[in-house]
């Protein structure tokens, strides 16, 4: 720690042994676009996925709210009010088609009594 941070130099010699290893200045320079490119992809990637991250988050963050202001909604009186009218509704509802039920299957049991009555007279 105390060379790296006393002498600056030896760093540098590490990139200068990385540009002399290439015999060819042109190789050194497409070595160095490569390396430049690379890290643009690697930031570019790091920034989709913390973009990412924050979509989540503000997606969670919107359900939240909304779970929130629906309960919210449902524990007002006019909210309360007009459940209990709409559960009353389809009760009635419910209950006028059994009694049409009740009334047909009735009228089904003293047609066929009828029947039943006729066909032992005539017997």
């Amino acid at each position: 720690i105390k060379e790296s941070t006393q002498n600056p130099e030896p760093q540098k010699k590490k990139t200068a042994t990385i540009t002399n290893n290439r015999t060819n200045p042109a190789e050194t320079e497409a070595a160095m676009a490569r390396k430049k490119h690379m890290k643009q992809l690697e930031l570019k990637a790091i920034e989709e996925q913390r973009k990412a991250g924050t979509q989540i988050d503000n997606k969670k963050l919107e359900r939240i709210r909304k779970n929130a202001q629906e309960k919210i909604d449902e524990e007002e009186d006019i909210v309360k009010l007009l459940k209990t009218y709409s559960e009353r509704a389809i009760t009635f509802s419910i209950r006028d088609k059994q009694l049409k039920d009740k009334m047909e299957r009735e009228k089904k049991e003293k047609d066929y009594e009828k029947r039943m009555r006729l066909a032992m007279e005539i017997d």
